[in-house]
């Protein structure tokens, strides 16, 4: 399996008669991409805004991130979500880099879960997305529409918008262009996998999963073996609430990414194991017996990289994940977040065995940052509420946010943006 991921840089984005790209800058029919989206009878319309780095503006309502990408060839646009259920992570797919879609759902629910992104002040320098021109699709649901019937077409409507401004630079001269290819690397190289806990079915709203491989709900899913093609190349999305683990991260996915750079230099990619966190404590021994087994006898791994979503369970998974792997001589290193910013990595770890040495914290979950008021709300008003645990607070007010709420700040696969450190 082969994938060639052609780029092609954003530096300005413009509303315009015609959807394009000239000189590095993308051109938006506005109306055109409105009509695709208000298409979807669940939306009375669709607004479309642009947010710029420096701009006084605060996004809210904010459920996901997507990438500019369509398929030239060898695929599917978003497999399973737009296009048919047909194998991700071959072919060529081209990107636009540096000019976000962010997706917007003003519907009541999961008021707890939804992030912002800030334009100017100090959540901009806290967030990733801050210092790129955002896309903002912002639809307002028709009428009285169940939970889980919206948050599908807010998903897709991020999907479509996507491939859309991807396709207008479907004829342009790209700038960059990498090759994900999983070739035995010759020479006596350390086998390193990769274990991405993609899921928790701890936050499923009233027992219902989200559907985020190849458009369906694998909450119950055992451990399987994916090319990681597929994980980059669309087949993975997130859930319909980021839990700081955006789709623009896995189609980014740093460590996936690295991995193949390394491969044939430092290391040989042995592959990815992708597992959901078991909420049945009979459920989490052949968890990860079966992590351990698929890691060491099937991709023949001598070390493994592990991830988890948002979570005290995902964490104890985790860790009985890494042990079996311990016990079947793979080294194992895991990415973890701290809850509380009072204590250290040792009381807060929720595992405790000697052969798991080698942790990265990629962040502090309720460490909390002061946002002054922007004067421009984007995806919402200013009476729209923002997550605080002990009291109401709005928009368009000074806020105090859990770091997890700044969108690009924390994330589960290693990209956040702030840093961690223990003295």
């Amino acid at each position: 399996m082969k994938l060639h991921l052609e780029s092609v840089s954003i530096t300005g984005v413009e509303f315009a008669e015609r959807t394009g790209v000239a000189d590095h800058t993308l051109y938006i029919n506005k109306k055109a991409l409105q009509e695709l989206l208000e298409e979807d009878p669940h939306f009375a319309r669709v607004a479309v805004e642009l947010a710029t780095p420096g701009d006084p503006t605060r996004i809210v309502n904010v459920v996901d991130v997507v990438e500019p990408r369509c398929k030239i060839e060898g695929g599917e646009d978003f497999p399973g979500v737009l296009g048919k259920t047909v194998s991700a992570g071959a072919g060529i797919t081209r990107a636009l880099k540096g000019v976000p879609v962010v997706v917007c759902d003003r519907h009541p629910h999961w008021v707890h879960s939804k992030s912002l992104i800030d334009m100017s002040g100090p959540g901009a320098a806290l967030g990733r997305y801050g210092a790129m021109t955002n896309v903002v699709i912002d639809p307002l649901p028709h009428g009285e529409i169940g939970d889980w019937d919206y948050a599908h077409s807010v998903k897709v409507a991020g999907c479509k918008a996507a491939a859309y401004l991807a396709r207008a630079a479907a004829a342009d001269q790209v700038d960059g262009l990498e090759t994900f290819h999983l070739e035995p690397a010759a020479g006596d190289l350390p086998r390193v996998a990769y274990y991405y806990q993609i899921y928790s079915p701890q936050h499923d709203a009233r027992g219902i999963p989200d559907p985020i491989f190849y458009g369906y709900p694998i909450a119950t899913t055992l451990p399987l073996v994916v090319h990681p093609n597929e994980i980059i190349d669309g087949a993975v999305l997130s859930g319909y609430t980021i839990r700081m683990m955006e789709s623009y991260s896995i189609q980014n996915h740093p460590l996936i990414f690295e991995l193949f750079r390394r491969h044939g230099k430092e290391l040989n990619f042995a592959g990815v194991v992708v597992g959901v966190a078991s909420m049945e404590s009979a459920r989490r021994p052949l968890a990860a017996l079966m992590v351990g087994n698929l890691v060491r006898d099937t991709l023949k791994a001598e070390g493994v990289i592990m991830t988890k979503p948002l979570g005290g369970a995902p964490t104890v998974d985790l860790g009985e994940a890494a042990v079996a792997c311990e016990q079947r001589g793979v080294k194992s290193c895991l990415l973890v977040q701290l809850f509380n910013p009072e204590t250290f990595l040792d009381s807060e770890a929720m595992f405790n065995d000697a052969s798991l040495n080698a942790i990265v914290n990629t962040g502090i979950i309720f460490d909390t940052a002061s946002l002054p008021p922007l004067a421009q709300i984007i995806g919402g008003t200013e009476d729209t509420p923002v997550f605080h645990d002990t009291r109401r607070q709005v928009a368009g007010e000074e806020l105090e946010v859990e770091q997890r709420f700044i969108c690009g700040c924390l994330n589960q696969l290693g990209a956040s943006s702030a840093t961690a450190v223990q003295y």
